[in-house]
């Protein structure tokens, strides 16, 4: 189903079919569900390429043969992993473990960035700390001298969730 129609349909059902009281709810939970579908859109968006480099990697496997690291980045390249840029020293030195293989206009490869898969990662973190501060509070909140690790943990959960300052 797609966000349009999702929202079609909440559009389209008259307070009398579920209730003015629930009108909001439902408009509220078909927007979760098509802020949903967008994310699941976008994971397999940036998965159509790992899901092909995958398979040929195993193709290669199975009929006997064997990837160098050349051919490997290729079919990275290829698959839309990888991004190939004319070597700079001043904008790739602090890319690579090893600035002195490279010389000015070398082939510089670069890992293509998946942004909806690190937000879903951010977002599971950060529900990670939340249980952890669960966890600390009920342990520990007769002794007294919780707040101090709970506001920081608190803290981490917040900038994960809002990855855009990235400061932790």
């Amino acid at each position: 189903m797609t966000p349009e129609q999702i929202q079609a349909i909440a559009e389209g059902l008259p307070p009398s079919a579920i209730g003015k009281d629930y009108e909001e709810v439902v408009t509220w939970l078909a927007n979760q569900l098509i802020a949903l579908q967008l994310q699941v859109n976008a994971l397999a968006a940036e998965n159509i390429g790992m899901d092909k480099f995958v398979n040929k990697s195993l193709q290669a496997a199975w009929q006997g043969g064997s990837l160098d690291g050349a051919d490997i980045q290729e079919m990275a390249l290829k698959n839309g992993l990888l991004r190939k840029e004319p070597y700079c020293a001043e904008l790739h030195e602090n890319m690579t473990d090893d600035p002195g293989n490279f010389e000015e206009g070398d082939d510089f490869f670069i890992r293509i960035d998946t942004p909806a898969t690190e937000s879903i990662k951010l977002q599971w973190m950060a529900e990670g700390v939340g249980a952890s501060i669960n966890r600390l509070i009920k342990k520990f909140e007769c002794t007294g001298h919780i707040g101090v690790p709970v506001m920081a943990l608190e803290s981490l959960a917040a900038q994960l969730r809002q990855p855009e300052g990235k400061s932790f």
